[in-house]
């Protein structure tokens, strides 16, 4: 009976000292690599979990790239609007002056030559790019969408064509929304595919009627003008909302991201303060152990036969 206690005592001790060993390495092991779970066996529903939040994060990365990226978009078209509705302004400001009485030929023929400028600049403005892309050429992003045309013999320019699309495009910048990113030139009055545009043609007659000294005519650019500068305006606006919005969402994405690290740190991180104490623990445990198997080792076992 004794032998047969003995014998499990000392098979007992052995395996719980194996245990303590394996717990040992184990948070040794944890407080090392700052991980808990090193493999499915470990804990397969926190891993489940861990593995699903790493999803959502990489979402979350691609959404705030997304978003910087439409920003930055937003904010090249809408410096650029800003230009369009600076020269729009001060072409306004030439029709109401030159429509006086008190002005000449002579003046309005200056007149002109400013306008021609500002023309100019616009279809420069017009064909700006961002990425290497145009950025009022609707989806035609590889066209540059503002062609103008020249009278072969003055070398003025007559008309301009939009080279673009009026189409938009979306980029995903949350779990469950987009957002329209661009403007086209479409969307400030500009023909597919013409000439009649609406940015231009006026400030093309109204150049004209300059040149021709026509005060009435002038006179008559004013509404077309206004109506140009309602619709950048009007553009410029619906920027800003989108804009607004893009920096909300980066926000919340912000917020939920580190929600999700949280989460994630709780599911496979080490917990330091736990793992040391525990480590501590297990130590003694296993010193102890280790002590009573060598004591239980000297013991012979002749002398109780």
């Amino acid at each position: 009976m004794y032998r047969i206690s003995f014998n499990h005592t000392y098979d007992r001790l052995l395996e719980q000292i194996g245990v303590h060993k394996f717990r040992i390495d184990r948070l040794t092991f944890d407080i090392s690599s700052g991980r808990k779970i090193h493999n499915l066996s470990d804990d397969p529903i926190a891993l489940s979990d861990s593995m699903r939040i790493k999803r959502s994060l990489s979402f979350i990365g691609e959404f705030k790239k997304n978003i910087d990226f439409a920003s930055d978009w937003l904010a090249e078209t809408e410096t650029t609007l800003r230009a369009m509705n600076d020269s729009l302004i001060r072409a306004k400001e030439l029709a109401v002056q030159m429509a006086n009485a008190t002005q000449d030929a002579e003046t309005r023929e200056g007149a002109a030559e400013e306008i021609d400028q500002i023309i100019q600049h616009l279809i420069a403005v017009g064909n700006t790019k961002y990425d290497d892309r145009y950025i009022l050429a609707g989806l035609s992003t590889d066209t540059e969408p503002f062609h103008p045309n020249y009278d072969p013999v003055t070398g003025r320019i007559t008309s301009v064509t939009y080279q673009g699309d009026d189409e938009h495009f979306e980029i995903p910048t949350n779990f469950n929304s987009n957002t329209t990113v661009n403007i086209n030139g479409a969307d400030i009055g500009a023909q597919v595919g013409g000439t009649n545009d609406q940015i231009f043609t006026a400030l093309i007659a109204l150049r004209d009627a300059l040149l021709n000294d026509d005060p009435d005519e002038i006179r008559n650019q004013m509404a077309p003008l206004d109506n140009a500068l309602q619709t950048v305006n009007m553009q410029i606006s619906k920027i800003g909302s989108r804009m607004n919005a893009l920096d909300a969402k980066k926000a919340a994405l912000e917020n939920i991201g580190i929600d999700k690290e949280t989460l994630l740190s709780s599911a496979v991180d080490t917990d330091f303060v736990a793992a040391v104490t525990n480590l501590e623990k297990t130590k003694m445990a296993f010193e102890a152990s280790l002590k009573l198997f060598g004591n239980i080792s000297e013991l012979n076992i002749v002398n109780y036969v």
